[in-house]
């Protein structure tokens, strides 16, 4: 079986999130039917390697795909960005352990999952940029406590996986 055109199937899907887009953008309302969609087109797993499932999408076909969904709707296909970048950048630094990523492609893959990283505090800037978190991971007994303030998630509504950005403290 061929993969579909992702352009041509963006753009088909673009003209339908057109219609929503000013509903959701006067309501302030998450635009769950768009990614219902997404989802059952198999955008989820554009950028999931093929090694686990996916289509592992080239950047520049990712970005043509990107600019005929904001043609439609930019809200949501920033949204679905913050999910399909988790998984080239991933491809690139590898820096979760392998079972986790493992995990969060099956997720993408066989049930479109969606994940991104909490990462925006007050005052941070960038991560990329050197930012460091106020949210602190201290280890205990049996795993770790969180303490900290995101300010917000970007898919938040759709996430079933939120890696959590924290600096680490010793209990020292």
């Amino acid at each position: 079986m061929s993969e579909p055109d992702w352009v041509a199937l963006a753009a088909s899907l673009a003209q339908r999130f057109a219609e929503r887009a000013a509903r959701h953008d006067r309501e302030g309302s998450f635009p769950h039917e768009n990614f219902a969609e997404l989802r059952e087109a198999g955008f989820m797993k554009l950028t999931v390697p093929r090694s686990h499932g996916g289509f592992e999408l080239p950047l520049s076909a990712f970005v043509r795909v990107q600019e005929s969904l904001a043609a439609g709707d930019g809200s949501t296909a920033l949204s679905l960005n913050m999910h399909l970048i988790r998984f080239g950048a991933e491809r690139e630094a590898s820096v979760y352990p392998p079972e986790w990523f493992d995990e969060l492609c099956r997720g993408a893959v066989e049930e479109g999952k969606l994940v991104n990283t909490a990462a925006t505090e007050e005052g941070l800037g960038s991560p990329a940029g050197g930012g460091i978190p106020d949210t602190t991971a201290t280890p205990v007994e049996g795993g770790w406590v969180l303490e900290g303030r995101k300010t917000f998630v970007t898919l938040a509504p759709e996430l079933w996986y939120m890696p959590v950005l924290a600096r680490l403290d010793s209990p020292d």
